[in-house]
């Protein structure tokens, strides 16, 4: 999601789950984002770390150029690797 003034859009495609799993996804989510935040965190900031884990492999699901390759599900592990 990107807000611009008093606008906010969705980026991605929002056919890219069945609606059945709507709450089974949302679930999952939220317990994903509890692995790497604090508890006394507020949802905002839970979901922003979440996702600057997690987008990108989420972002190579839900793409439709095949020149995207899909990254591994672990691939949020190279951010959390030391440098150097």
């Amino acid at each position: 999601m990107l807000a611009y003034k008093d606008q906010v859009f969705a980026w991605g495609d929002p056919k890219g789950f069945p609606k059945e799993k709507k709450t089974q996804i949302e679930d999952m989510v939220l317990d994903k984002m509890m692995i790497y935040s604090d508890a006394k965190d507020g949802a905002e900031a839970q979901y922003e770390k979440f996702m600057k884990l997690a987008g990108p492999y989420w972002m190579s699901c839900v793409t439709k150029s095949e020149a995207v390759p899909i990254l591994a599900p672990d691939h949020y592990l190279m951010y959390l690797r030391p440098r150097g």
